[in-house]
């Protein structure tokens, strides 16, 4: 009679026993329910997972191909640019170094040419300024004429050396260089008496 299954609704003859027992058994149960799901998740997490690593690994392992491809291919065409630079710079050197020689060239020619005019300018300055003091005149105060500027020296040469030799007076004798040179005279001895040595 006390061998109750199923306690009374109403509250009688209730087994605790049965009901530890039951709710154990309960407790297991959903312990390992609660296990079988946390191990289904943890196995569809573990497969969800690794496959969203591999479809990323395979997606950086793809961008990192493309990445070293792109990188190549930079690497390829600086290459090219440096030598194409290099290339350029050497031409643009070998241009300058030969804009250099032509310049260097000008500078030769014009130097030249510049030293050449101002030689034969000199040239020209000096003959014309012979020229031109041959053609100026001076007033002679003593007589009142104009004469060249040596006729007034040979004049006013008279004043002070009786003796002296004048350019018409040595021109007109016709003498060589040779010939006075022969005379054995010092310079002193032509200027002071060379209207008498030179005859």
């Amino acid at each position: 009679m006390w061998n109750v299954r199923v306690p009374y609704q109403n509250g009688e003859m209730i087994n605790l026993d049965w009901i530890l027992k039951r709710v154990t058994e309960l407790q297991n149960r959903v312990d390992f329910v609660k296990e079988e799901i946390l191990d289904a998740a943890k196995a569809y997490a573990d497969q969800e997972i690794d496959e969203k690593i591999a479809a990323y690994q395979a997606t950086i392992d793809a961008q990192i191909q493309r990445l070293n491809g792109d990188m190549a291919a930079l690497e390829v065409s600086t290459q090219n640019f440096i030598n194409t630079v290099n290339a350029r710079m050497a031409l643009q050197d070998a241009k300058f170094a030969e804009y250099d020689d032509r310049l260097a060239n000008v500078i030769y020619l014009a130097n030249a040419y510049t030293d050449t005019a101002i030689a034969q300018n000199n040239d020209y300055i000096i003959e014309e300024t012979t020229k031109a003091f041959g053609a100026i005149r001076v007033l002679n105060q003593f007589t009142g004429a104009y004469v060249t500027i040596q006729e007034m020296f040979d004049y006013l040469g008279n004043f002070h050396l009786t003796d002296a030799i004048t350019i018409s007076t040595l021109a007109q004798r016709g003498k060589t260089v040779t010939e006075i040179v022969a005379l054995n005279a010092s310079c002193s001895d032509i200027v002071i008496n060379g209207y008498n040595i030179i005859v």
